[in-house]
C-alpha cells in the first residue's frame, strides 16, 4: 500500500515538473504567436540551439532509452529542429528561428531550412528579412569545388514554411577562391533603395585586378538558366560597366514572388533548359 502511494506521489510530482515548462512556454506562445514542434514552441527550440555545442561530447547514459528521450526533447545532442531533412511540422518553427536576434540561432536555422528546399548539405553567409506576411531567405552554398560554381540561393516562404518562389545566382568559383579572390555578396537593400530592388547580388574583383577573358555568371529562374558574360554585351545593351554599377542581379519581393529587376530577363533570348 505504501509503495502504491509513493509511486502515486512520484507520478504527480513528475507531472507537475513536466507541466511547469509547458505552462511557461504556452504563455509566451500566446503573446508572441509562436509555432510548435514536438509539443514545444519556438522559444524552447531557440534555447535548445543556444545550449547545444557541436564540439562537445557526452558519454551515453546507462539508463535505457534516456538518451533517445533527451534527444527528442532537445536536451541532448543536436536539437531535433535542426535535422538534416526537416519535416513539414518543423518548417514553421524554423521560419520563426531565422528571424531570431541571436546570430548563431539564425545561422543554424537558415542552414536547416535551406536544406528543405534545395539539395545541398552545407550553406553559409545566410540572412533573412520579413516582408509583410512572407519571409525572404538568402544563403550561400558551402563546400565549393574548383572549377565549379559559387552560388547564392534565394527562397521566399510564408509563415508556415511553404515555399512561394525561389531563384539562384552563380558565378564561377575561380572568381572567389582561386584566380581573383573577389567578393561575392548578396545583401538586403535599405529602405532608401527599395525602388531599385529589395535584394542586390554583387561581385567585386580583387582590388587592383581586372577581369580578363570570358567569365560567366548564371541566373536560374522558373526552370530556366540565363547565362551572362561579365566582360561582354550579353544580351545586347548590357556592358561590363552595367554589371559593375548595378550588380549581377537585383530582385524585388512582390506579392508572393521574386521579380528580377536587373538584368532584363524578358529581353534575353538565349535561354537553356
Amino acid at each position: 500500500m505504501k509503495r502504491k502511494r509513493f509511486a502515486l506521489l512520484i507520478g504527480i510530482a513528475s507531472a507537475v515538473i513536466l507541466m511547469m515548462p509547458v505552462g511557461y512556454y504556452c504563455f509566451f506562445t500566446f503573446v508572441r504567436n509562436e509555432h510548435f514542434y514536438r509539443g514545444f514552441p519556438t522559444s524552447y527550440w531557440e534555447r535548445a540551439i543556444k545550449r547545444w555545442d557541436p564540439r562537445a561530447s557526452r558519454a551515453p547514459s546507462s539508463v535505457p532509452y534516456l538518451d533517445s528521450l533527451l534527444t527528442y526533447l532537445g536536451l541532448f545532442g543536436e536539437p531535433a529542429i535542426l535535422e538534416v531533412k526537416p519535416s513539414k511540422a518543423a518548417l514553421p518553427v524554423l521560419v520563426d528561428l531565422i528571424l531570431s536576434d541571436d546570430a548563431d540561432v539564425r545561422a543554424q536555422a537558415i542552414g536547416s531550412l535551406a536544406r528543405s528546399y534545395e539539395l545541398f548539405l552545407f550553406c553559409d553567409d545566410g540572412n533573412a528579412k520579413r516582408y509583410s506576411n512572407q519571409v525572404a531567405l538568402v544563403c550561400r552554398q558551402g563546400l565549393l569545388s574548383i572549377p565549379g560554381w559559387d552560388t547564392y540561393y534565394l527562397f521566399l516562404v510564408d509563415p508556415s514554411g511553404r515555399l512561394l518562389d525561389k531563384l539562384s545566382c552563380s558565378i564561377e568559383s575561380r572568381l572567389t577562391c582561386s584566380w581573383y579572390f573577389g567578393v561575392f555578396s548578396a545583401k538586403f537593400s535599405t529602405e532608401r533603395e527599395t525602388d531599385v530592388g529589395d535584394i542586390v547580388i554583387r561581385y567585386v574583383p580583387e582590388k587592383g585586378k581586372r577581369l580578363l577573358g570570358r567569365w560567366e555568371h548564371e541566373i536560374r529562374r522558373n526552370g530556366r538558366v540565363y547565362t551572362f558574360d561579365l566582360n561582354q554585351s550579353s544580351p545586347p545593351g548590357i556592358t561590363s560597366a552595367g554589371w559593375k554599377e548595378k550588380g549581377l542581379c537585383r530582385i524585388a519581393v512582390r506579392d508572393g514572388r521574386f521579380e528580377v529587376l536587373w538584368p532584363p530577363l524578358r529581353d534575353f533570348k538565349e535561354v537553356s533548359p
